[in-house]
């Protein structure tokens, strides 16, 4: 059912404690192999259509995740940048393309705005409510004003989120570590590609 597409489409959706907004689902195209009929292939399009949730466990991840990377940047003005949303995470009008395969359902390309700060996810949850997802925060310019942060120009930080649906697990640590070495001068690597592999 639809309730159920959203929340392996986007987990943070269903799992929310507060939710305003609509979303909806549309089949692309699907295939059920007669041999293994509980293991179809899925093509579909999840719609935003405009909402915003409170934040469950894997939102209240989300909204840490945000908070320690720009505690790290310090961006000016860095304080603010999450409280104009009171804790909710808005989903803008969007269509993701997810398609479901091998027991997982895969999602590409899903926007939020986390007060002024642009979040954008990808990645598969299996249907065991395990995760293997990557929350990826451009970095804008306007957190470059600090010399040191200049490295950082026209970078995505990507973070990796394992555990499950309602223990999620964010490898945050060796990206803050990285992202701290970078911002200190250290060795100009791209310390933002790879993380997947980093936090395994």
């Amino acid at each position: 059912h639809c309730g159920g597409w959203v929340r392996n489409g986007q987990p943070a959706i269903a799992d929310a404690k507060r939710a305003e907004g609509k979303f909806s689902v549309g089949i692309d195209q699907a295939q059920v192999p007669l041999l293994n009929p509980h293991s179809p292939a899925v093509k579909s399009t999840l719609t935003s259509h405009g909402g915003q949730i409170g934040p469950g466990p894997l939102a209240q991840q989300y909204l840490g995740s945000v908070q320690k990377v720009l505690s790290v940047v310090k961006p000016a003005g860095g304080g603010g940048l999450l409280d104009s949303n009171k804790g909710w995470i808005i989903f803008p009008e969007q269509q993701v393309p997810v398609v479901v395969q091998d027991k997982r359902v895969h999602h590409q390309g899903m926007i939020m705005q986390i007060g002024n700060v642009q979040v954008i996810t990808h990645g598969s949850v299996g249907m065991d409510d395990t995760l293997q997802l990557v929350m990826s925060i451009p970095v804008q310019d306007a957190w470059l004003r600090d010399s040191k942060a200049g490295a950082l120009k026209g970078k995505t930080i990507n973070i990796p989120i394992g555990g499950t649906v309602t223990a999620p697990l964010p490898k945050i640590g060796g990206v803050l570590s990285d992202l701290t070495k970078q911002l200190l001068g250290g060795s100009v690597k791209d310390l933002f590609q790879g993380e997947m592999d980093k936090g395994k």
